[in-house]
């Protein structure tokens, strides 16, 4: 499973890599120029930290703290700047601060999309993935479901801020059954990232 997980996070940061601006014509122009942005496949990021309160009588005290991040792979709209739809993949990092008391890292699709883009724009984020723990020896710990609205506002040419909150599943069945807790863990989250 540590192999699995390893293979994973490698395979991303190629992603990644693969995705950073290049030389155009041989010179040192570089992808980022308008022309090329109004392609469909851009290399966009969007950064998010968040806080997630659990929710529930069950899982009030499995709040958390995480860090993600994604890269988009495909836009459908004028150009990467100003999508009314994305795709992405990411990773990230999320610590139960009660309850597991051990960090776990997803990995998951991030489907976005915009509504009315301007310098203020409405978005809504769903992200489902699949889940592992650092404890145990990158035991599995299952499938994730993440959803976020919120706004994004444009600040600079290339820089754009989310501000949001959501809600997510995380599905521990795997997880729980050996270790005898529950099932899964619902949570309200907000966040605030940059899309870049």
């Amino acid at each position: 499973m540590k192999k699995l997980v390893l293979f994973l996070l490698f395979s991303f940061l190629g992603i990644i890599t693969d995705a950073q601006p290049k030389p155009v014509n041989g010179k040192s122009k570089l992808v980022s120029d308008s022309s090329v942005k109004k392609k469909g496949v851009i290399s966009d990021g969007v950064f998010e930290a968040g806080y997630v309160k659990g929710t529930g009588t069950q899982y009030y005290h499995y709040n958390s703290v995480k860090i993600l991040f994604s890269v988009n792979l495909f836009h459908a709209g004028k150009d990467s700047e100003n999508p009314f739809f994305a795709i992405g993949l990411g990773t990230g990092f999320k610590y139960y601060i009660m309850g597991f008391g051990s960090a776990f890292i997803p990995f998951f699709a991030n489907f976005q999309l915009y509504f009315f883009p301007k310098k203020v724009t409405p978005y809504l984020f769903i992200s489902p993935g699949y889940t592992f723990s650092t404890a145990y020896h990158f035991e599995r710990v299952g499938p994730l479901l993440q959803s976020e609205v919120g706004i994004k506002i444009k600040t600079g040419i290339d820089n754009r801020w989310l501000i949001g909150m959501g809600y997510e599943y995380q599905f521990i069945a795997p997880f729980a059954s050996s270790h005898g807790i529950d099932r899964f863990v619902p949570g309200l989250s907000f966040n605030i990232g940059l899309l870049f």
